[in-house]
């Protein structure tokens, strides 16, 4: 053979020998790469914070429901295999069956090897409800589970492979008990005594061990002593965990565990401060009360003893849950909400674990245990209501509803930043005494970081997205609810406003509302160059404020019936430039008695006759209401404990200027308001519709001519 040949033929040999292993080796790393060659995950904790000892981890994958108790100083594996196999008997891969149940469930699982067990079942607080320990056989083993009180719950068998739990829920109870009976090894030809792949723990090369495939979600419970905290995460390496805990105790010392949402974190448990305790018959909307679900009295000691206070926490009314959370931690906002999109996936994924702790409806009853729960957020609407995040537990719906203050709600505290760089909480409520140039507008500088404020008020702007830029009212002192008026705007124009607040780290905006200014405008009187605002109300145009023509000036003394006489509350003299100075004439005005009144009002506009005044009358709901409607929102004096101001719901701004009576004295100033009309009653009266301060109606009466009172025009 040619040399030459040979060696070529070695060589190509070799070539194709090389190749052959790459290709091998190639196939075998792309095999290690599938799911089913995959390497366990090796998971360790570290602790920080408040605590750097670990105890122990509940682990659990949230795709199987089945978990793990480890020490906090072990090593968790995770990795392919069932790790906690389910029965195949049962449905969804749960021992639990049913699940949900009402009262009554069977739990099935297959031992080994003979021996003694040990089954609790916990509610989410953690504290065991039901448990069970004795001697069973090798084989499938069933036992019947009652419980008394809806919820959910975690089911945990102890044997000599170590612990695994899973969850299941109780949506209603039918008056059972809290117990677990034993009911013996059952049939069950689909396993014999070599199957050993339906152990509840599965044994591998570490002694803890779960089931995990790629993408699977895990959630970890860790507690250190009185803190727990949870993480959830989907490793796709090994990792060690830095656990952070946190101190998040209320007044009484109980300690909450802890979960972090996005930036965010959060109590993972309701809030269970109880100061005090109401029956769910007394309420407020404005004082803080607090409820035990189910418990009807006054007993502290007793309520703490209640199971629904043990399983679901405390019921508090608005003002109670503004108050209740513990030092560094806040009652969130209805921004902070915002992670929770979808309840049937956000609550037990996020590890916030969520309870149907029912309400305390406004009604003063209680309802909706085991299937609802509701939260109150800091973001209020309006002096009686504020946004509450509701959760359906029978159709995995949640919503965001505007609820009464006085209805009693679970309450869930997210910790508090760093004052330095988060910015006020501030609410902006609905404006109201809208008129054609004015409105009242209202916000609530919230306590969370309120103290840190320099300044708060409202801004506006007819554009969208109002800032301090643009105009503003602000107030520096007064915490909470506040009011401020937004002057100087156009009739009949759409405006946007939201409260704000400012602090060192900048300014924080409520959200974002509108109104629309009445129609109306403004004249000058040519007499004297002063401006006034009018209003449309109905087919008729108003003016807004009282009539301040003083062509002269008379002393109260000075009285006549028919001839034009020209008055200034509380003036006693006859300079109309210092008659003008006085704060009442820049506030209410001039009184006229009627023969003045006749000849009054600026080209354009007149005195209005009676019809023209009960027309109005008639368009704000007839005399009985209209005095309410027509009166300012400020400046009318209290009666008895009553407030004497109106709602000013048309913009008419009726102010009490008081008179001067027949005797020559100034008398009812903020307690009065009286306006002539043009219509008389014989010789010796003239016709006027008065308002006051301790009625809300409007009323029609016959006066004499000689007496001081307000005049307001109507155009022609």
């Amino acid at each position: 053979m040619d040399r030459t040949l040979q060696t070529g033929k070695n060589y190509l040999a070799t070539v194709l020998v090389m190749r052959t292993k790459i290709i091998t080796l190639i196939l075998v790393l792309c095999l290690i790469n599938l799911p089913g060659f995959s390497q366990n995950l090796s998971v360790t904790f570290t602790g920080t914070g408040a605590s750097t000892e670990i105890d122990s981890i509940e682990a659990t994958n949230l795709a199987t429901n089945q978990s793990i108790t480890l020490p906090g100083n072990e090593t968790l594996e995770l990795g392919n295999g069932s790790g906690i196999p389910s029965d195949i008997d049962l449905t969804d891969n749960n021992s639990v069956f049913p699940n949900p149940f009402i009262g009554l469930a069977t739990f099935s699982t297959y031992i080994e090897q003979a021996q003694t067990v040990y089954l609790k079942v916990q509610n989410l607080p953690g504290q065991v409800v039901a448990e069970y320990s004795g001697f069973v056989d090798q084989g499938k083993q069933q036992f019947s589970i009652q419980l008394k009180t809806a919820g959910i719950y975690s089911i945990t068998l102890l044997t000599d492979q170590g612990a695994a739990s899973q969850k299941m829920m109780c949506t209603n109870t039918g008056n059972r008990t809290n117990s677990i009976r034993y009911d013996g090894t059952k049939a069950d030809y689909s396993f014999d005594g070599n199957n050993s792949s339906k152990t509840i723990l599965k044994r591998a090369q570490s002694s803890y061990f779960l089931g995990f495939t790629a993408g699977d979600v895990m959630r970890y419970k860790c507690s250190s002593g009185e803190y727990a905290t949870i993480k959830i995460d989907s490793p796709s390496a090994s990792v060690d965990y830095q656990i952070e805990f946190f101190e998040c105790a209320d007044d009484d010392g109980k300690n909450y565990p802890v979960v972090a949402i996005g930036d965010q974190d959060w109590m993972a448990a309701n809030l269970a401060y109880l100061p005090k305790v109401d029956p769910s018959s007394d309420g407020s909307d404005s004082s803080p009360y607090l409820y035990v679900y189910g418990y009807q009295g006054s007993d502290v000691s007793l309520a703490l003893e209640h199971d629904n206070f043990k399983m679901y926490g405390v019921l508090y009314n608005w003002p109670a849950a503004q108050i209740a959370c513990p030092e560094g931690w806040h009652l969130p906002t209805d921004l902070e909400w915002a992670w929770l999109k979808e309840f049937s996936n956000a609550s037990w994924l996020s590890g916030f674990d969520a309870m149907p702790g029912g309400i305390r409806q406004n009604d003063g009853t209680f309802g909706s245990v085991g299937k609802s729960a509701g939260f109150w957020t800091s973001t209020d609407t309006d002096p009686a209501s504020a946004i509450a995040r509701n959760l359906n537990f029978e159709n995995n719906l949640e919503s965001q509803e505007i609820e009464l203050k006085n209805t009693g709600f679970s309450v869930r505290c997210v910790k508090n930043q760093d004052p330095s760089i988060t910015l006020p909480i501030v609410n902006t409520y609905p404006v109201v005494g809208i008129t054609s140039c004015s409105a009242e507008g209202r916000g609530n500088l919230i306590s969370n970081h309120a103290l840190s404020a320099t300044v708060w008020g409202i801004c506006w702007s007819t554009t969208q997205n109002p800032t301090l830029l643009d105009h503003n009212a602000g107030l520096s002192e007064g915490l909470g609810e506040y009011t401020v008026t937004l002057s100087g705007l156009t009739a009949g124009t759409t405006y946007y406003y939201r409260a704000f607040a400012t602090n060192a780290a900048g300014t924080g905006y409520g959200a974002e509302l509108s109104f629309t200014t009445l129609e109306g405008g403004t004249f000058t009187d040519s007499r004297d160059t002063r401006t006034y605002h009018y209003v449309k109300i109905g087919g008729q145009f108003w003016m807004a404020e009282n009539l301040a023509y003083l062509p002269v000036v008379s002393q109260p003394a000075s009285m006549s019936a028919t001839d034009p006489h020209y008055y200034v509350y509380g003036y006693d003299g006859t300079d109309e430039n210092t008659a003008k100075a006085t704060a009442n004439y820049s506030t209410y005005g001039v009184l006229y008695n009627w023969a003045a009144s006749l000849a009054a009002c600026p080209a354009g506009w007149h005195l209005p006759n009676k019809a023209e005044f009960t027309t109005l009358i008639d368009h704000m709901g007839g005399d009985a209401i209209a005095g309410y409607k027509m009166k300012s929102m400020h400046g009318w004096n209290d009666n008895a404990g009553k407030n004497g101001n109106g709602d000013n719901s048309y913009g008419f701004t009726a102010l009490p200027g008081g008179d001067l009576e027949g005797t020559g004295v100034f008398l009812n100033l903020k307690d009065y308001g009286s306006f002539w009309t043009s219509g008389a009653d014989g010789d010796a009266n003239g016709l006027m519709w008065l308002l006051d301060n301790f009625n809300v109606g409007a009323f029609l009466h016959s006066y004499p001519k000689s007496i001081g009172v307000s005049v307001r025009c109507i155009k022609n």
